[in-house]
């Protein structure tokens, strides 16, 4: 394959990407919005993972990567900007700024690098002390990066609350305002120490067979998968479990799209969709969730036109029926009400259900986390999961003094984004403030607040619908928390 048909299948994937609009945020401390010192496992998610239901965070480099990695499958050798500019190669330009160019010498520089530049080339700026910016040369005067692009960082983690944009974390810039000296991601900015440009395109194989798929049989089809039981949501043993595929027709052509979709050791079953110009259309397939799924029903194998789609694993439990967990929530209420915790009255109220769990917080905490010291201060990582024992619910923890360490690796093992939505009812939040566990704090929710403390000093309390759901968007900006399912414990 020549670099011409190199550079179509890799734009193919910025384009796949940009048109996810809202749906693909920017952070700037951390693409996951959990740890400040996270690595970038979402780089490996294709575009198709970004829909209403799960939100994809991405920042500069990730997302530069994200699109050679989606492309060809391969990783580039560096994911942070200051890495990134030593190692992408090969490198076809370099320049260490001595802040005293003229504007001759500047227009010199552009020249250059103008007379050089293809599609598919990574600039890279840095600012020094762990700061730099990452974009793509797209061809035709432009260039896409993820990025704030002037407004506040999408989670704010002083006041621990996020912001997200309609215009998503994606642009398409004008090349030209690198080159001009007072433009914000100007390369001659006076806090910029160097930049580069490099072709890694150069070293890239055979597009993948997704990327041939978006080229060809799925062009100009915009799809995702969406579930009933999206985000911490979760289906009880029995329930069905319902997948919508969506097909959104990006042409003025009439399109017809054949999906596909099979369960882990089902049978397949195929569904056909004409779409008008411009069109969107759905298939819809549905599975019971069986006991034998665990904690996640795995995530069944989707297509159209051979392209294979990304689908979110849902989360499956026992659950309680909707009399029982009435009286358990009034029972925990009443307790809290008399002096008790959150965890401790959920203990005493699920026992009578079967359901053993410590009402101690701080050993509670010490259950689910290691502690670990380190010259930044303590953190505490998550132990091996397990929802029948420990209560936890797949993924959903975090905060800013949390790691774990297969996250370097592995997408999917802890959460992104929570919010009330992924609560249910009988649902205990166990937060610390600290690496020992010792300013530890719980609540309880009831289906429509958050009752029980928020922070160590003080006395139980209720919290209306607009304050949990600020509460909950805090947690990440908070040093550790877990959401806690005791209906998924033994019985």
């Amino acid at each position: 394959m020549n670099i011409e048909q190199k550079t179509e299948a890799l734009l193919c994937v910025a384009k796949a990407f940009y048109d996810r609009g809202r749906y693909i945020q920017y952070d700037q401390r951390s693409l996951d919005r959990i740890l400040q010192l996270t690595p970038r496992p979402r780089k490996f998610l294709p575009p198709e993972a970004a829909t209403p239901d799960n939100t994809t965070f991405l920042d500069c480099s990730g997302f530069v990567n994200a699109m050679y990695y989606q492309a060809f499958g391969v990783e580039l050798p560096a994911d942070l900007t200051w890495h990134m500019i030593d190692y992408v190669k090969p490198q076809i330009f370099y320049y260490e700024l001595t802040h005293k160019e003229t504007p001759e010498d500047m227009k010199e520089i552009e020249e250059n690098v103008l007379s050089f530049l293809l599609p598919g080339d990574v600039i890279t700026l840095d600012r020094g002390v762990g700061n730099g910016h990452t974009m793509l040369y797209l061809g035709n005067g432009e260039y896409t990066d993820c990025t704030v692009n002037g407004r506040p960082n999408s989670y704010d983690y002083e006041n621990k609350k996020s912001r997200e944009y309609a215009e998503g974390g994606l642009w398409r810039q004008p090349l030209a305002s690198l080159f001009i000296s007072g433009s914000r991601k100007s390369l001659f900015k006076e806090n910029v120490r160097r930049f580069a440009v490099a072709r890694p395109l150069e070293l890239m194989g055979e597009p993948t067979k997704e990327t041939l798929a978006r080229m060809t049989t799925a062009k100009d089809l915009f799809c995702g998968v969406l579930t009933n039981f999206p985000g911490g949501r979760q289906a009880t043993y029995g329930e069905s479990v319902v997948y919508t595929v969506f097909v959104r027709n990006q042409s003025f052509m009439e399109k017809t799209a054949k999906v596909t979709f099979q369960m882990p050791g089902g049978k397949q079953e195929a569904k056909e969709l004409h779409l008008s110009p411009r069109g969107r259309e759905t298939a819809v397939f549905s599975v019971v969730a069986e006991q034998t799924a665990g904690f996640r029903l795995a995530a069944p194998t989707v297509t159209v036109n051979g392209l294979h789609i990304y689908v979110p694993e849902v989360l499956v439990g026992q659950g309680l029926d909707a009399a029982a967990m009435q009286k358990l929530t009034e029972t925990v209420v009443d307790k809290m009400q008399g002096g008790k915790t959150a965890m401790q009255a959920a203990a005493e109220a699920y026992e009578a259900y079967g359901v053993s769990m410590s009402g101690d917080e701080k050993e509670h905490f010490n259950n689910c986390f290691y502690l670990h010291d380190s010259t930044g201060g303590d953190v505490v990582s998550r132990k091996p999961q397990n929802p029948g024992a420990d209560l936890g619910v797949l993924t959903y923890f975090g905060g800013i003094g949390t790691v774990t360490p297969e996250f370097a690796i592995k997408d999917g093992v802890r959460c992104y984004k929570i919010s009330t939505r992924d609560l249910l009812p009988g649902d205990v939040l166990l937060v610390s403030d600290d690496a020992n566990g010792k300013t530890t704090y719980s609540s309880f929710y009831t289906g429509k607040q958050l009752v029980g403390r928020f922070c160590p000093e003080e006395s139980v309390s209720k919290l209306s619908r607009a304050e949990t759901d600020a509460y909950v968007d805090s947690l990440f900006g908070r040093f550790s928390f877990i959401l806690l399912r005791p209906v998924n414990g033994k019985r």
